[in-house]
């Protein structure tokens, strides 16, 4: 399957995927040409783009094609996609550490919340019944999964698959 990159200003990428027997360089430049026909058609008043909003094909307009068929990295679970960059370097997509931790930080934070919930129950049944020892356990469990995000691993992992491997207590 053919891919265009498109690099955005933050260096993140968008990636096109074009379908069985359409070539990646006229697809390109197709979809450049319908932005810029849709950026005129609002200007004159032709097509209503309301307050806030972009228009759909806007993407092609600010975002520069840095590669057709670029090594697109495969990850399965799709968790760090918003962390790829191109690397013009290599010429290639990658996936920006930095940008996978803060995405593994957020997920591990998702994860938390509902167990967090369940724990505080726990813990407020435990003090309005005076059990000091219980609330004290819970208490620790709940410390546990606030300092999950602060763990060492994250910031030590070099790879997707040691990021994957911090996961709640």
């Amino acid at each position: 399957m053919s891919t265009i990159v498109w690099r955005r200003e933050d260096d993140s990428v968008a990636i096109t995927y074009c379908a069985p027997g359409v070539d990646p360089e006229q697809h390109r430049d197709e979809l450049i040409a319908r932005a810029k026909a849709d950026k005129e058609a609002a200007e004159r008043g032709e097509i209503h783009v309301p307050d806030g909003h972009e228009l759909a094909n806007a993407d092609y307009l600010v975002h520069e094609p840095v590669a057709i068929a670029a090594a697109i990295p495969q990850d399965s679970t799709r968790e760090f996609r918003n962390a790829m960059v191109w690397d013009p370097a290599g010429k290639k997509v990658v996936h920006h550490m930095g940008r996978a931790r803060e995405l593994r930080r957020d997920r591990l934070r998702a994860l938390r919340a509902p167990v967090l919930d369940a724990l505080d129950r726990d813990y407020n049944k435990a003090v309005g019944m005076k059990n000091d020892a219980e609330a004290a356990a819970v208490e620790k469990k709940r410390q546990a999964l606030r300092d999950i995000t602060k763990h060492s691993a994250i910031d030590k992992a070099a790879t997707l698959d040691e990021l994957r491997a911090v996961v709640l207590p």
